[in-house]
């Protein structure tokens, strides 16, 4: 059976991280080929994917299939505000000289519709040739950076990892496509990076005059918390946002996402409806142009979020497990068959458990698991049980051949986590996850599958890059560096360490004091007012990011009592 499959959305923290390609075998291919495998994906690109200026109306336009992300350009009467700008600064370089093509009026205006890096990255090519580049409106809602800062740093790595799953980054190029945009390459465009906002959102509603016009500014938490779309009443367009495209929603994101609240996005869809919009240019696909199509639209999409939310609240009052709860909601027929709610980015399946998880925690209720087994002692026992791994895979690949393939995933994991060189079970695992990945109707779930293949024979390796990690702690300031430091701390190796450090930055004129104690690190401030500092650095804030990069030297900077005691402080950390 072939589905649609792709490379999806906001490959996260590019800033942070890169990786390493190896070249592929072909056993992953030769099984596919012989299951039957063998459209290539790339030849199913829609039209939506092709690289087009779109005009919606004349002073509208949206650049679509350039970048995973659309880019809307308005039309004032004094310049032209930018509604998102993708994920990469040479693509946006490309959009931006199309755009000029159409009007010479300079960029006043730039508007951040979330966080998503997909949106955000390519701003600098859109400030390139404009002279009064700071006096750029750049507009985000007011929580846009703390969200950005915990998918990019805070859980920047995790999130590296998982979304080089998701997006298919690592897979074979003749089987890249895309699902709500164009395909990333992320190899060849590491350059980009954010241009922070310097107007901030903080009502509900805000009309914002800009290159002559009024545009409104509503806040529509979503897909992210921070979700903003703009409207041009004169016009009566609606203009940005991912909490409707093309695919049933992703009201889950198998990279690993903060909770996204279900409710609060069918309730920003029931504000964006009630405006009644002739034109609706979303941040992917094609712009939706009628009044009576653009509300029908919202409204099947919005009813599809909603049935999800309050079938699985049902259940969960219940007392249903959330696996249990997951395979029992269905979309009617009509959900099911419109074509905007097709499961090709997110899954009912997916949806259901992430706001399970949302509502009422890890814990499913089945006693069972509140205190289970680890993995591997569960694997351990499982393997025993099966009467050796030997008998186990014997049993996998019986599944394998019977199609059983959850059951020969499962069973060859385990083997795996006793046994993690065990080449058999590794054979088993790919080839029951291309299985896996055939059986997706989601880009997501393709990508993630097919990824996880080829990592398990080690035809791929995901790892972090040295020269984004350094790019990263240049870019970064003090402060963030310190809190970055903290959530590095080994408080198993450190458990018994008290000591209050100073750190003193004289070209910035900044302090940062910690505490470190009872296996933390304090940050907070207040500290107990007759202690002493126990190491004082006095350093200037270039000079110490080198020697966090290991270019200098902690023998070139000043520490009180001595520089040892500061080594014995930082062998604490990561």
């Amino acid at each position: 059976m072939l589905h649609k499959i792709s490379t999806p959305i906001l490959v996260a923290i590019l800033l942070y991280h890169s990786y390493q390609y190896y070249a592929h075998s072909n056993t992953l291919e030769n099984y596919a080929a012989h299951k039957g495998y063998t459209k290539k994906h790339s030849d199913q690109k829609p039209k939506y994917m092709e690289p087009q200026v779109v005009k919606v109306t004349n002073e509208i336009y949206v650049a679509n299939g350039y970048a995973l992300g659309n880019s809307i350009m308005v039309i004032g009467e004094t310049g032209v505000v930018i509604i998102d700008t993708t994920e990469s600064i040479n693509q946006a370089r490309i959009i931006a000289n199309e755009f000029r093509k159409i009007t010479k009026k300079p960029v006043v205006g730039i508007v951040y519709t979330h966080n998503h890096i997909d949106h955000v990255h390519g701003t600098e090519a859109f400030l390139e040739n404009t002279t009064n580049r700071n006096q750029v409106e750049i507009w985000a809602h007011h929580s846009f950076y703390d969200i950005y800062f915990h998918s990019t740093r805070r859980v920047g790595k995790a999130h590296f990892y998982r979304s080089m799953h998701q997006f298919g980054v690592f897979l074979p190029e003749d089987l890249k496509s895309a699902g709500i945009g164009s395909k990333l390459d992320v190899k060849r465009d590491m350059g980009s990076k954010l241009v922070q906002p310097n107007r901030l959102l903080y009502k509900e509603k805000q009309t914002i005059n800009i290159a002559g016009i009024d545009l409104v500014l509503m806040h529509v938490p979503g897909e992210t918390d921070d979700h903003i779309c703009v409207y041009w009443p004169d016009k009566n367009a609606l203009l940005g946002t991912d909490n409707l495209y093309k695919a049933f929603p992703n009201l889950y994101a198998i990279r690993g996402t903060t909770f996204r609240n279900i409710k609060q996005w069918y309730d920003s869809l029931d504000k964006m409806r009630d405006l009644r919009p002739d034109y609706f240019v979303m941040s992917h696909h094609l712009p939706l142009i009628g009044k009576e199509k653009v509300y029908r639209t919202m409204t099947f999409y919005r009813d599809a979020v909603q049935l999800v939310h309050d079938q699985t609240v049902r259940f969960i009052n219940q007392g249903m497990h959330p696996d249990d709860i997951a395979a029992r909601i269905k979309l009617p027929k009509q959900l099911q068959d419109h074509p905007y709610l097709q499961e090709l980015y997110g899954t009912v399946h997916w949806s259901s458990k992430g706001l399970f998880a949302g509502y009422m925690g890890w814990f499913s209720g089945e006693i069972s698991e509140l205190d289970p087994l680890t993995p591997s002692e569960k694997a351990a026992r499982i393997v025993k049980l099966a009467g050796g791994i030997e008998q186990l895979l014997k049993t996998a690949d019986v599944a394998l051949n019977e199609n059983d393939t959850k059951w020969a995933l499962f069973l060859s994991s385990q083997g795996l986590k006793v046994n993690p060189l065990n080449a058999k079970a590794k054979e088993i695992k790919a080839k029951a996850l291309i299985d896996m990945a055939e059986l997706q109707t989601s880009f997501n779930g393709y990508n993630y599958y097919k990824t996880a293949a080829y990592t398990t024979l080690g035809k791929v390796e995901i790892k972090l890059g040295v020269k984004q990690q350094i790019a990263a702690v240049k870019r970064a300031t003090i402060k963030e560096l310190f809190y970055l430091m903290s959530l590095r701390f080994k408080s198993e190796s450190c458990p018994d360490v008290d000591k209050l450090v100073e750190f003193e930055f004289p070209d910035i004129k900044e302090n940062v004091k910690f505490h470190i104690r009872n296996g933390v690190v304090d940050l907070s401030g207040v500290y107990e007012e007759s202690r002493d500092v126990d190491v004082h650095v006095t350093v200037d804030s270039v000079t110490w990011k080198s020697v966090l990069i290991k270019e200098k030297s902690l023998d070139e900077i000043n520490v009180k009592p001595n520089v040892n005691e500061l080594r014995l402080i930082l062998s604490c950390f990561e």
